[in-house]
């Protein structure tokens, strides 16, 4: 009897550790696929695995996919414009796995799918379209992503029906285009001369116009001078007492203020106006 029991239990241990677990979480879905020890065949398990925690043969294998829709993300670096300007930019793809189809999907495709089937058409119709604009309008104009976007979809879910994938394509989406290190800085330094370039035509157009001005008061005075008959030093002499008059002006009405007259030879003499 002893040794009935410790055989029953040698056995029980035998089978307990020659078992794998399976734990698939919400959202996933698990396929095995089977390793036999000594006879029959192996290979994918066309029924998946829900929810839960499966036991298995030790030799058999889980494989967990998501069934909830996951976004790939492409990154580019020195992606070429129609106008040879290269941009970074990131592209995102939104692909759901079709539910019950995960056994189809790891024999037919493999646990890299993604990177065996998609990406590289992804990835090369993101270039097709980001070469078709010039730099300024993909950093400028975002409206002319979601036409970029579309056309990607479309050719992508055509791959996808044709090569029978049992994954749903949901949406692309590419982010707007950014220069690239090198191209902003080649940018500012332009940016930086233009700008110092306009300064100088400015500072250039109002000189012109100071001396314009300069020209027309001096032939309006000159003008004057001669209505009134008046030798250049007479006139400077007129200026003169208008000036002085301008000064009395100034002060008019104001207390405690003192002015100095130029009442002409070497006089300069200094007056209190109250």
């Amino acid at each position: 009897m002893r040794t009935f029991l410790f055989g029953l239990l040698a056995l029980v241990c035998m089978c307990l550790s020659s078992c794998n677990p399976a734990k698939v979480n919400a959202g996933e879905e698990g396929v095995f696929v089977k390793n036999p020890w000594f006879f029959g065949h192996g290979g994918v398990d066309y029924d998946p695995v829900s929810t839960g925690l499966s036991w298995e043969a030790f030799t058999t294998k889980c494989h967990t996919f998501k069934i909830i829709p996951v976004q790939y993300d492409e990154k580019f670096n020195d992606i070429m414009s129609s106008d040879n300007t290269p941009v970074d930019l990131t592209a995102h793809a939104l692909i759901k796995i079709t539910a019950g189809k995960t056994p189809l999907l790891l024999d037919k495709f493999g646990d890299n799918w993604y990177q065996n089937d998609i990406q590289k058409d992804f990835c090369n119709e993101v270039r097709n379209e980001i070469s078709k604009w010039p730099m300024m309008q993909l950093t400028c104009k975002r409206e002319i992503y979601d036409n970029m976007s579309s056309k990607i979809e479309t050719v992508l879910k055509a791959k996808i029906h044709k090569d029978g994938i049992p994954i749903e394509l949901m949406k692309v989406i590419i982010d707007k285009a950014s220069p690239t290190q090198e191209v902003m800085e080649e940018y500012n330094h332009t940016a930086a001369q233009i700008q110092a370039k306009q300064t100088q035509e400015a500072a250039a157009q109002m000189q012109l116009a100071r001396r314009k001005a300069e020209e027309s008061r001096a032939a309006a005075d000159d003008a004057y001078r001669m209505k009134m008959g008046l030798n250049p030093d007479q006139y400077i002499r007129l200026r003169q007492l208008e000036i002085e008059k301008e000064k009395v002006d100034m002060i008019r009405n104001k207390s405690r203020v003192s002015i100095t007259m130029l009442m002409g030879g070497n006089a300069l003499p200094t007056y209190n106006v109250k």
